[in-house]
């Protein structure tokens, strides 16, 4: 089967994360072929080290966004390989996940979910935003009642791609989740593989969780058009992001964290509610999604 597979991954970041991913991928030994779509210029201290990788391959990718960036490495391989496998230069791979991809049979109407572990790298990341991300995000257990995964670690198989085209390449976060729900109106069969894992760094830092926050609101208002409504109906969006997050703080109390850290979670919660907030704010007034 590694031979109808390929890993899709785009990179926009520096080139010191770029290389420590795949040094990664080397150190677990696989043979199958890795693909990077480079939304940054390649310096040649990164192209000198990407050249010398055996199975490693990669292309500058001028348009931004990374579902530019997969989109055009699907293009370019799409007569090579009949299965895609979907992951982020920010996530830690495992000898799990290249197992699971071994074991995989071709099928023409699969959607693949692996798992994705929320881990702390070290003492510099914030306690408690690893807590809140590993309580909140990236949580693909239910991938195959909700139809909804992301393509930090996502198994597509080219015969979807053939039915119902690509990624949009218009959001620059939340078009994961619009080609699975599309998928899910043609039919296609969605499986969680719970052996199919990577593992993902929590936001290190406040800062961090700003920008990754105003990235997928950005991505969600585009979804949507809200950003094409009348401006008084732009402005009753705001409500939205007004409205009290009962559900999430249901979780909260309802986990097993300590009283300290419900309370930690709580005030992180609140803080990337205040940003959303303010960031819709900016999008009423100014359209510019942030990526």
């Amino acid at each position: 089967m590694a031979n109808n597979l390929c890993i899709i991954v785009p990179h926009f970041g520096s080139d010191e994360d770029l290389i420590n991913f795949v040094n990664r991928y080397k150190s677990l030994k696989s043979n199958i072929p890795l693909i990077l779509g480079i939304n940054n210029l390649v310096s040649d201290n990164l192209h000198n080290f990407l050249c010398a990788q055996n199975n490693v391959f990669f292309d500058y990718v001028e348009k931004k966004g990374s579902y530019s960036a997969r989109n055009y490495i699907i293009r370019k391989y799409y007569e090579k390989f009949s299965i895609f496998a979907f992951t982020d230069s920010d996530c830690i791979l495992t000898e799990s996940y290249f197992e699971a991809l071994s074991q995989l049979e071709d099928s023409q109407n699969q959607i693949i979910a692996g798992k994705i572990r929320i881990v702390k790298p070290d003492a510099t990341y914030s306690q408690s935003i690893y807590l809140y991300e590993k309580l909140f995000e990236l949580n693909q257990s239910e991938f195959e009642t909700k139809k909804k995964g992301v393509t930090a670690n996502l198994v597509i198989s080219k015969k979807i791609f053939e039915n119902q085209g690509l990624f949009n390449e218009d959001l620059y976060s939340g078009g994961d989740n619009e080609f699975c729900n599309i998928a899910e109106t043609n039919c296609c069969e969605f499986i969680y593989n719970e052996e199919l894992l990577v593992l993902h760094p929590a936001r290190r830092s406040y800062g961090d969780l700003i920008n990754k926050n105003t990235r997928v609101f950005g991505g969600w208002y585009t979804r949507y058009s809200w950003h094409k409504l009348p401006f008084l109906l732009r402005i009753l969006t705001i409500f939205y992001s007004m409205r009290p997050p009962i559900n999430r703080l249901k979780m909260i109390f309802l986990s097993p964290n300590s009283l300290y850290d419900k309370i930690r979670i709580i005030k992180v919660l609140f803080f990337v509610r205040l940003v959303r907030l303010l960031f819709h704010f900016k999008l009423i007034i100014r359209f510019e999604p942030c990526r």
